[in-house]
């Protein structure tokens, strides 16, 4: 048996009640927002058409977007600065370019004097030792910066930064990170301005 004509979902039963066989008609349309944050209240994401410029060194970001950024560890350091932190915005930011070199950094920080910090429990990947970095366990951390690599670097084109709010007066972040070569290059790290 196969669901939804799927044929990679085989040997289902009594997935959705007392139903033994499933199909597109019987199967409900999940809220994929509701599984990921307990706030159903999430808000649609706008695509802002036109990319960060590589030349652009600060930027305060809109709540509900998603928006690529042509930085590329060249040119000039890059602040992201994020809107107020109120339950049921996001913001994610794609990268858009290939870093080319590790004398610039990439800061994400939080609107300033909003008291807004990143999540604690918030662990994600980095391209070199430690390859995992959290927020700090008091939950003061406010500024995340990425230092690139000229090669292998952790966030290549593609790579998208996921900010989601779901309490009052904190970011939650992901990375979906498509590594350039081994990945094993670039570095975040957390702290408080």
């Amino acid at each position: 048996m196969s669901v939804a004509g799927n044929q990679y979902f085989t040997n289902v039963v009594n997935v959705a009640g007392q139903s033994t066989d499933l199909n597109a008609s019987s199967v409900d349309v999940v809220n994929l927002n509701a599984l990921v944050a307990p706030n159903n209240s999430l808000k649609s994401l706008a695509i802002l058409g036109t990319p960060i410029p590589v030349a652009t060194t600060t930027l305060d970001l809109t709540a509900n977007t998603v928006q690529a950024t042509l930085f590329d560890g060249t040119t000039n350091n890059q602040a992201l600065v994020l809107p107020t932190a109120i339950a049921g915005i996001r913001v994610l930011i794609a990268i858009g370019a290939v870093t080319t070199n590790n004398t610039n950094t990439l800061t994400i920080s939080v609107a300033s004097s909003s008291g807004d910090v990143f999540a604690p429990g918030t662990t994600i990947p980095s391209g070199t030792s430690p390859f995992f970095v959290a927020v700090a366990a008091a939950g003061t951390d406010n500024t995340l910066v990425y230092t690139p690599a000229a090669t292998n670097a952790i966030l290549g084109p593609g790579s998208v930064l996921h900010l989601t709010c779901t309490t009052n007066g904190q970011w939650n972040l992901s990375v979906e990170h498509v590594p350039l070569g081994t990945g094993l290059g670039g570095a975040f790290v957390f702290s408080t301005v």
